[in-house]
């Protein structure tokens, strides 16, 4: 089950007794457990007006709401049955009328929604006594500063908004205002440091740097994902505009970012942020011109862009001497002086590769590294996990077409709707950037193992390094061999022969399934097949299968059922990636010909059981034709969110491909096509 909050703000009290938890947030008063500091000046925020004063309130006690309530797990590579969580927000507001307002309502809880994937609900009273704008902003530093600056950029201190504050101040010769959140202490001082060195650049205009800070309890400390981080943000910058009389904010981020397509199944959760989307930032335009009553842009000039193009763009204006002073590593906590990227996370990935793409590895020592991009062994887990998709996925898009591309990519028809123009010139653009990316990728890939050929002859080189992983899965024995069935002692046979067994096996199955009719009257012979199939499929990934297992006091029956207690697999990934609670794995057979409905996903799902049931919360409803895949997916789909359940359903085809790749042995095929299976139900 997802988790329920009431979120009470600034003093109130819930109007409506609920189910779930209640968090208190104040930012004044008796019970104040948050402080905003801004370092704009009180004279510069005179000038924001107070729904704008609401907003800044409002998005601050939805990043702590957020920052407070756990998905349920490390809230790092979980994706769980408690990863959606339900906020209502009760918000007291000086301008009750304009926040209560439908069009308002809808821009903001559908924007907070996709952005960190839960659902919202707000309502809004008069708050009669607010405290003045004024105590947010105590900056003294800034009290004489004049409002004439031409733009407001977002500044993280990493190379895309590095890129950004370059192109304003020296391309363009914009005053601009760099906005910061001091989201961790340890980066903070080498974003001032940054700051620093772009004041001192002759050729700069001038800028203002303003850091915002958020101080709140440690109990208000337990998420860590903080999807909603970038509401804040704007939130602020958009204040910040107001203030100087802008009506415009912007941010900057690479389109592979931006759009963040997902590298695999495993990162759907965590990883495939939307902070800079297309849709969130329509959302939030839409809502801060709603709030205005008159035109906000939120824009995003590098949308269109790569890493390793933003890098072009500050290297061609004499800027590449600050690279090396940017963060874009998420582990900040690892953070040593000698050490200021870890080299595992996507974002450390994702930086080496461009900067090597782009030429400027003398800017960007390798020692800042911890672990070496190419030659250094990934453990298993997250380092390997990340290397490899990332690696895959520029592999894969690098060879497909257009049409193949927006296939496998369902999100981009969401990402082409938010953007100005044709949706299928966009589409194309949005194609054509990923390739362009994918043959960066692929030219730093391929010069790294010419590099390093000699090593990969004899053999030096860790079977876990980059260079390794980024070998075609033919090639790789050793990745191979992670995933390679294993055999019991007491089954008294080497795995080589228990594997030839099984691939004969898989090829004898497949053209017995051809064999049965579909229909009441081959329903068992159907059924017994289906037993041997998931027999041979999965073992021993999947233990003990049982066929007619019963249930609830014998009045019910489990087709199939199987233990799951076994590692490196597509099985054990749901548990310890994904958190699904699954000690058995369920299957439902349907022998009939034609798509199915409600009655049979209903049947899976009364087998299914909540977590400490002693079943678990994912089915496999096998059947034989599935005519209409979306329909069908909207049924599951409709089953996680109203239940928290996971099902997949699968026909004879997928059943004839898996056979196909176990027959001949290709395990790590398997392993990524049922992942690929499992993916849809986040799209």
């Amino acid at each position: 089950m997802n988790t329920s909050v009431e979120v009470l703000c600034g003093g109130l009290s819930s109007p409506v007794a609920r189910e779930g938890k209640v968090l208190r947030l104040s930012l004044a008063g008796r019970g104040q457990n948050i402080t905003l500091r801004h370092d704009i000046s009180q004279r510069l925020a005179t000038n924001i007006p107070p729904v704008i004063a609401d907003l800044v309130e409002v998005a601050t006690y939805v990043h702590c709401a957020d920052h407070a309530t756990t998905r349920g797990g490390n809230g790092v590579l979980n994706y769980g049955s408690r990863w959606r969580r339900t906020f209502r927000f009760h918000i007291p507001v000086r301008e009750p009328a304009i926040w209560s307002s439908p069009q308002v309502l809808s821009a903001l809880e559908r924007t907070l929604s996709f952005l960190s994937d839960d659902d919202y609900r707000f309502s809004f009273t008069l708050n009669a006594r607010p405290a003045p704008i004024q105590r947010y902003f105590l900056s003294k530093t800034n009290e004489n500063v004049e409002p004439e600056f031409d733009c407001v950029v977002l500044f993280s201190g990493g190379l895309d908004s590095l890129g950004g504050a370059i192109r304003r101040l020296i391309q363009d010769q914009k005053r601009t205002v760099l906005v910061t959140h001091r989201s961790s202490r340890k980066v903070e001082p080498h974003v001032r440091h940054l700051v620093k060195l772009l004041r001192g650049k002759p050729q700069s205009a001038p800028l203002l740097h303003l850091p915002v800070r958020i101080e709140k309890s440690r109990r208000l400390s337990r998420e860590f994902t903080q999807r909603t981080r970038s509401f804040l943000y704007a939130s602020l910058a958009a204040a910040t505009a107001q203030a100087l009389g802008l009506d415009a904010i912007e941010f900057y981020e690479n389109g592979i970012v931006s759009f963040n397509l997902p590298l695999a199944a495993q990162v759907i959760g965590a990883r495939a942020t939307r902070t800079t989307h297309p849709d969130v930032l329509s959302g939030f335009a839409e809502l801060f011109s709603l709030l205005l009553g008159r035109p906000f842009a939120v824009e995003n000039p590098f949308l269109w862009m790569t890493k390793a193009d933003v890098l072009t763009v500050i290297a061609s204006h004499g800027c590449a001497d600050l690279i090396r002073y940017s963060n874009s590593c998420t582990r900040t906590f690892e953070r040593t002086r000698l050490h200021s990227h870890c080299g595992i996370c996507s974002q450390c990935i994702d930086r080496r590769i461009a900067i090597m793409g782009a030429g400027l590895e003398s800017y960007d020592p390798e020692e800042m590294y911890k672990l070496n991009l190419l030659t250094d062994a990934r453990e298993p887990g997250e380092a390997r996990t990340m290397a490899e998709c990332y690696i895959r996925f520029a592999t894969e898009v690098g060879s497909m077409s257009e049409a193949a591309f927006l296939a496998r990519f369902g999100e981009v028809s969401r990402i082409v709707n938010a953007l100005p123009g044709k949706a299928d010139d966009n589409a194309r653009r949005v194609y054509e950037l990923h390739r362009k990316h994918a043959e960066c990728v692929a030219r730093v890939i391929d010069g790294a193992m010419a590099k390093h050929s000699k090593e990969m002859r004899q053999g030096t080189l860790p079977d876990t390094s980059l260079i390794v992983l980024s070998l075609h899965g033919r090639y790789r024995a050793a990745a191979e061999g992670a995933l390679r069935l294993r055999t019991t002692p007491s089954q008294g046979k080497g795995v080589g022969q228990a594997d030839k067994s099984s691939r004969r096996r898989a090829r004898e199955l497949a053209a017995k399934l051809r064999s049965i009719p579909p229909g009441r009257d081959s329903a068992a012979q159907y059924h017994s097949l289906m037993f041997e199939i998931i027999r041979v499929l999965f073992s021993p990934w999947l233990a003990k299968p049982t066929k007619e297992k019963p249930v609830n006091e014998g009045r019910q029956r489990i087709d199939i059922v199987c233990r799951n207690t076994t590692k490196q697999s597509f099985f054990s990934d749901l548990r310890s990636v994904f958190q699904i609670y699954c000690p058995f794995i369920i299957f439902e057979c349907k022998n009939y010909n034609a798509d199915p409905e409600n009655p049979e996903f209903d049947q899976l799902s009364g087998r299914l059981g909540r977590e400490g049931s002693g079943r678990g919360q994912f089915g496999i409803l096998i059947c034989r034709v599935i005519e209409d895949k979306a329909k069908v997916m909207m049924h599951c789909k409709d089953r996680l969110k109203h239940k928290g359940e996971y099902i997949v359903a699968i026909d004879d085809q997928q059943i004839h491909d898996l056979l196909k790749m176990r027959s001949g042995g290709r395990l790590v095929e398997m392993y990524e096509f049922l992942h690929g299976l499992f993916a849809p139900l986040f799209d």
